[in-house]
């Protein structure tokens, strides 16, 4: 693949692009093959009931997801917090969800936690309580190990 971006920038962006859309083919078809009632939505007994047949949960790791932590990832996958993941939803979930965590990532993660602890601290202080969570930039005391 270098040799040929190397050589054809082209090429290398047109395999590129079928790549992505080989993975998007793979992710829309799991969605399919687990919406058996074909309502278009995926509950999370559907989803649990799926990731349970061997060949579905290979399937799922194939798609470079943890069927381990499965009811996290469907948790992450349902972003409106509706109980149930549309077919949208679960395109854009899975290309999030998919990899590692990058840098970038973890440090957009970080930044929310801090602007929201600091408008939590504003709104504290305002009401004239003495009830600041931690000072503005500690975000050692914001997420599960606090």
């Amino acid at each position: 693949t270098q040799q040929i971006a190397a050589n054809d920038p082209e090429a290398a962006a047109r395999y590129a692009v079928g790549q992505v859309d080989n993975y998007l083919h793979r992710i829309r078809g799991f969605f399919r093959q687990a919406d058996v009632d074909h309502t278009g939505t995926l509950t999370w007994s559907e989803f649990r009931k799926q990731l349970a047949k061997p060949k579905v949960r290979a399937y799922f790791q194939a798609l470079d997801l943890d069927a381990t932590q499965a009811h996290e990832v469907f948790d992450l996958l349902d972003a409106d917090g509706s109980g149930w993941i549309t077919a949208e939803e679960f395109v854009d979930g899975v290309l999030r969800l998919k990899g590692q965590a990058r840098s970038i990532d973890v440090n957009k993660v970080l930044n929310v936690c801090e602007q929201t602890l600091a408008q939590v601290n504003i709104m504290l202080e305002a009401r004239g309580r003495d009830m600041a969570l931690a000072p503005a930039g500690d975000v050692s005391k914001c997420g599960p190990s606090s």
